[in-house]
Order: C-alpha cells, then sequence, then structure tokens
C-alpha cells in the first residue's frame, strides 16, 4: 500500500464518517425533536438558536486552526469529534426531554463546525509529493448520506429512535479514527525560518476583498437553498404532489450530485473555481424558475435534477476558490467563513421563506429566491474579476 493511497484513503473514510454524522445531526433534527415531543415553532426554535451559535463560532474555530501552534486542524477535529460521542452518550442517557434536544442538538453543532476543518485538511499537506483529492472525499461523503439515509429509513420502524445516537456513535468513531491516522499537517512555509503571521481579524475584508465578495454571494445562494430545502413539502404539494414524493425528490437530488463532486477537483482545474460558482448561481435562478413553473410533479424532479449544477458546483468550488484567495496563515479561517454562510443562510432561509409562505405563499418565497440568486451570481461574477486584477498587480510587480 503506497502512502498517497493510503492518506487519501484516510481522507475519505473521515469524510464519509463526517457526513454520515451530518445525516443524523443535522437531516434527522427534525425528526428527533419530533418524536420527543416537541412542537414545530419549539424545533424551529432550537434550530435557529444552534444554527445561529455555529455560524458565530465557525470563524473563530477557523482563525484558532490558523493562528495556533497546538490546535491545527487535526487536533481541533479529533476534540470535537470526542465531544460529538459525549453528548451522543447523553442523548443515550435521555436524563430529562430538554437536556436531551440541547444534546441532541449539539451534534448538529458540532457538524457545522467540524465543516471548514475538514475542508482545510486536504490543502495541509504541502511537504507530500502528492495530492489529497478532495472531490472523490466529498463525493463518497454525499454517497455514504444518501446511503445511511435509505438504511435508517429502513431501520427506524424496527428499531426505533435508539438507532440514531448509536449510528452517531460509529460514524463519530470513524472520523476519530481517520483523522488520529493522517500525517501531521505543515502550513505552507511552517519551519524554523517561517515568519509569516495572520492577518488582524477585522482587516481580513481588506487584505482578501475579492474572497468576501464570495462570501456575500455564497450567503444569498445558500439562503435560498436552504429556503427550498426547508419548505420542499409546500412546493411539492404546489406542484400537485403526495407527502411522500418528497423521498423522491430528496433521494434524486442527493444522487445527481454526486458525479459532479466527484469530478469537481478536475473541474475546477480545467474552469476555474470562481467561474464554477458563477455557473452555480446562474444555475439557482433556472432552478428557482422550475420550481415557480412546477405544476406538475415532473417539473419538480427536473428542478430537483439541477441539484448537480447548483448545490454540487457550489460545495466543491467554494473550497477551491477560498484555498485559492487566502494565504497559508489565513486558509482555514477563510473554510470557516466560507462554511458560515451555510449555518447563517439556514437561519436566515428558514425565517424569511416561513414568513413569504404565510403572508405572500409560495410563489413570493421564489421570487425571492430568484433574486437571491441573480444577485449571487453577480457578485461571483464580480468577485472572479477582482481577483483577477489583484494577480495581473501580483505578476506586474
Amino acid at each position: 500500500m503506497t502512502d498517497a493511497f493510503k492518506v487519501n484513503t484516510l481522507y475519505r473514510g473521515m469524510h464519509c464518517g463526517y457526513w454520515m454524522l451530518s445525516a443524523i445531526g443535522q437531516g434527522y433534527c427534525t425528526y428527533y425533536l419530533a418524536h420527543l415531543g416537541f412542537s414545530a415553532s419549539e424545533i424551529g426554535l432550537f434550530n435557529a438558536v444552534f444554527s445561529t451559535l455555529a455560524a458565530l463560532l465557525q470563524p473563530a474555530v477557523g482563525r484558532l486552526a490558523d493562528r495556533s501552534q497546538r490546535f491545527n486542524w487535526q487536533r481541533l477535529m479529533l476534540i470535537l469529534a470526542l465531544c460529538c460521542e459525549i453528548v451522543v452518550f447523553l442523548v443515550i442517557a435521555d436524563l430529562n426531554r430538554v437536556l436531551t434536544a440541547l444534546c441532541y442538538c449539539s451534534v448538529m453543532l458540532i457538524f457545522n463546525l467540524m465543516m471548514p476543518l475538514v475542508n482545510v485538511a486536504s490543502f495541509s499537506y504541502p511537504q507530500l509529493p502528492y495530492a489529497i483529492d478532495f472531490g472523490i472525499g466529498r463525493g463518497l461523503g454525499s454517497l455514504f448520506y444518501a446511503l445511511l439515509c435509505l438504511l435508517l429509513a429502513a431501520l427506524l420502524p424496527i428499531s426505533g429512535d435508539i438507532v440514531l445516537p448509536l449510528t452517531a456513535i460509529v460514524c463519530a468513531t470513524l472520523v476519530i479514527i481517520c483523522t488520529a491516522l493522517m500525517p501531521k499537517p505543515q502550513r505552507e512555509g511552517e519551519g524554523p525560518n517561517a515568519s509569516a503571521a495572520s492577518c488582524p481579524f477585522i482587516k481580513l475584508p481588506f487584505k482578501y476583498p475579492a474572497f468576501f465578495v464570495m462570501v456575500g454571494c455564497s450567503l444569498l445562494l445558500m439562503s435560498f437553498h436552504n429556503m427550498f430545502s426547508t419548505f420542499l413539502l409546500q412546493i411539492v404539494r404546489r406542484a400537485g404532489g403526495e407527502d411522500e414524493a418528497i423521498g423522491y425528490a430528496l433521494g434524486l437530488a442527493g444522487f445527481t450530485e454526486i458525479p459532479v463532486l466527484f469530478l469537481i477537483s478536475r473541474l475546477a482545474a480545467r474552469f476555474g473555481s470562481g467561474t464554477l460558482l458563477v455557473v452555480a448561481g446562474l444555475s439557482y435562478i433556472l432552478r428557482g424558475v422550475l420550481f415557480l413553473l412546477a405544476d406538475h410533479m415532473v417539473i419538480l424532479y427536473l428542478a430537483q435534477f439541477m441539484q448537480f449544477a447548483t448545490f454540487a458546483l457550489y460545495a466543491g468550488a467554494v473550497v477551491y476558490f477560498s484555498d485559492e484567495c487566502m494565504e497559508p496563515e489565513d486558509k482555514t479561517t477563510g473554510q470557516a467563513f466560507m462554511s458560515m454562510t451555510f449555518a447563517a443562510g439556514m437561519v436566515l432561509g428558514n425565517l424569511a421563506g416561513g414568513y413569504l409562505i404565510d403572508y405572500l405563499g409560495v410563489p413570493a418565497m421564489l421570487w425571492a429566491g430568484i433574486g437571491m440568486s441573480a444577485l449571487g451570481a453577480a457578485l461571483a461574477a464580480l468577485a472572479v474579476m477582482m481577483l483577477k486584477r489583484v494577480r495581473q498587480r501580483v505578476q506586474a510587480v
């Protein structure tokens, strides 16, 4: 077994464990809280509070990984995975309803805090003579996410809710094993003569203006993505579908993103990560229009098929764009800011989507999402132009 094969296998195993953990902590959070007896509004409050916490804490975790000599991505990942196992054991203990709910939502919080660490891991080994392929790891993560959801759908009626925390322990253990066996990360330029220092937190937008324009794009796209994902039931009913059609719609979207994620490394190298993000923004516009026109489930399934050109392109390309923009001493912070937009988009999308549907209906929500996507695509194009000008000035010096 070559070192390249071993390290890439460990990295892919870490992705698989991480994304399966997300299926339990985030995908089944509403399900578990509902079975604990919480109302829809109470579940919404839990989700909003913990998503807000994730959005606030992600940049801090990324900054710690960049600035600390002791707490690199690997050590922080191990600490978070161990914390996850502790709170899952408290879920199993079922001390009381509220504490159990808080512990289960903590799994969702920990999953979000891990995200920038998982993303930056593939770029943390400049000393290795081979590359760690982010795309294959991310694609396998999505595949195992989908397979676990199918498995849980079959097990839950037989085993009951206890299967969720038990599976979470297995997934967190897989993350711990794979992370611990990965090589020690080394930053570019790290060594006895290294002198690079991280930029003060407040000055980052001035140091990386193109990157933070793309952060604005990401926030808009993820707000719309979470908006239609949360309220897919209402969109399905508007298209004349039965509630059971949600499973088919989600499954279709999940499986169509996998091939793109497997190829994202090559696509980013061929077309540029910024260009892919512009395409993702434009594709979100088209997806919103298809949702708006969906008076039949066939059109809605076509909109879900667009997952390959929307979220799949976005999820892969945004990791590469962040890595390209940021200096070695700020790379994890960059990934954290991009990850933050998913958690923040969940809060904004849920709040805005719920308000618009309650007072103006599903079409108003979709029109708002189309507008968000158009503005997001424009910001992505602006960020690409800004980054191109920065590179031209650097080359001219």
